[in-house]
């Protein structure tokens, strides 16, 4: 038998791989002897066929785990000998191989060559395969929810809200924050404030408090922020740059909300994390469309300055602020 487990969502594959390898032990070897897992990076055809065609330690079943095979290997020996092997059925019956990948990309062979990793994948996919793309905004709570109960923990909706914004999609991260969270709160619900102080976006929220300042015309607060961030050695180019992203992101936000669209639909339309979209929407609504493409312009013509001339940064920060917040 060959299982073919892969996608984006490396987490939940990994823990597939591991359920799947210990229902193996649990049926057919005690020991765990008859399991061995193969690293694809350094793996040789000779390697792959030892392993795969050898019989069993008292046990006649095997599990070999075959990891990043495709992903990782250069070996062409290797891939053409997988390939056909898989095509022509040459396994031990009672054998189980899984090969597990990650996420892949598709490369382009070079003018007369086969490519080899995309044949392998489509022969891969035709056995019995599994793949973990990135869970839906919905999929994520209801996954976050369920692994903070087998933790034996609770949480309040606001912060589950919160912790699924502020990790988003990934599980590697979210798996940490949920067991920081369970054993610090040993017990009591999780709440907002715990995820407020425990959790770590993976943004900087400077940006954020700085367009809220802007958009409600805080000039003093705007200023002081600014400043601060120089101050603190953020290079003004750096600086300028989160200006961009963060008002790029409210331009298309804002038409977003023209359109009627839901912030789940924004979030999926823009490929935005939905911490950012969270954080976007309500400041997207101070701001009039044509507002927003004036201070885009002006984020242009700083940038041509902190480049081309010798203006200092700070003012020129200034000079927006005041001129936005008047």
């Amino acid at each position: 038998m060959i299982i073919f487990i892969h996608g984006e969502d490396t987490y939940r594959a990994q823990q597939r791989v591991i359920q799947l390898k210990e229902a193996f032990i649990k049926k057919y070897s005690h020991s765990g002897l008859n399991v061995v897992t193969l690293d694809g990076e350094d793996l040789t055809l000779a390697d792959f066929r030892s392993k795969c065609f050898s019989a069993g330690l008292l046990e006649k079943k095997r599990l070999i785990i075959i990891k990043n095979v495709v992903a990782q290997s250069s070996n062409k020996e290797l891939l053409q000998g997988i390939l056909e092997l898989i095509k022509n059925k040459k396994f031990p019956p009672d054998n189980i191989l899984i090969f597990w990948e990650g996420s892949l990309t598709e490369e382009k062979p070079k003018k007369g060559e086969t490519n080899l990793k995309s044949a392998l994948l489509k022969m891969l996919a035709k056995e019995k395969a599994e793949r973990f793309e990135p869970l839906s905004a919905n999929e994520l709570k209801k996954w976050t929810l369920n692994e903070i109960k087998k933790r034996e923990g609770k949480i309040e909706s606001d912060a589950l809200e919160e912790l699924v914004a502020k990790v988003g999609q990934d599980l590697w991260q979210m798996s940490n924050e949920i067991e920081k969270l369970v054993n610090y709160c040993s017990g009591r619900p999780i709440t907002q404030q715990d995820v407020a102080v425990f959790v770590q976006s993976k943004f900087d929220e400077n940006i954020f408090h700085l367009t809220d300042a802007l958009g409600q015309r805080q000039k003093k607060q705007a200023l002081k922020l600014v400043h601060d961030q120089l101050a603190n050695g953020t290079e003004p180019l750096v600086l300028l740059s989160k200006f961009i992203w963060q008002f790029r992101n409210l331009i298309q936000v804002n038409e977003m909300i023209r359109l009627k669209k839901t912030p789940a639909e924004i979030t999926q339309e823009l490929k935005l994390h939905p911490f950012v979209v969270q954080k976007t929407i309500p400041q997207a609504n101070r701001f009039s469309e044509e507002k927003l493409k004036e201070i885009y312009a002006n984020l242009s013509e700083i940038d041509f300055k902190l480049k081309n001339s010798n203006a200092a940064p700070a003012l020129l920060f200034d000079l927006l602020i005041i001129k936005v917040c008047d």
